[in-house]
């Protein structure tokens, strides 16, 4: 079992197959594409929020946390990161930042987004 970092978290990204009709669901980064990742994230007054995110809109919001950036201009990604999950948190004691990346197997991939259907 893993330990989760310590602090708070500011952002997640964790890939999901969302059941039903997908009509009501866009990607609000693009606005274009059907997304594939769950997006959570604290707002200004450190409220958890969820929205959704497709692949290419999830891909970038990792590139700016990891080029610490708020840049949102990036047009072509030097490195495309195949992740299932990513989580960013905040340890207010040290003030820094923790990225957490996992990857599943393809056969986790397979089961865990069949399981969601």
């Amino acid at each position: 079992m893993r330990k989760r970092p310590d602090g708070k978290l500011l952002w997640g990204l964790k890939r999901h197959a969302l059941p039903g009709d997908m009509w009501e669901h866009i990607c609000p980064g693009c606005r274009q594409t059907t997304p594939v990742y769950t997006h959570e994230y604290l707002d200004e007054h450190d409220k958890l929020v969820f929205a959704y995110l497709c692949e290419k809109c999830a891909q970038k919001k990792l590139a700016e946390w990891l080029r610490c950036t708020d840049r949102t201009d990036y047009r072509i990604y030097e490195h495309i990161t195949d992740f299932d999950e990513a989580s960013v948190y905040h340890n207010q004691y040290n003030d820094e930042e923790t990225l957490t990346i996992t990857r599943w197997s393809s056969k986790q991939r397979q089961h865990r987004l069949q399981i969601n259907e």
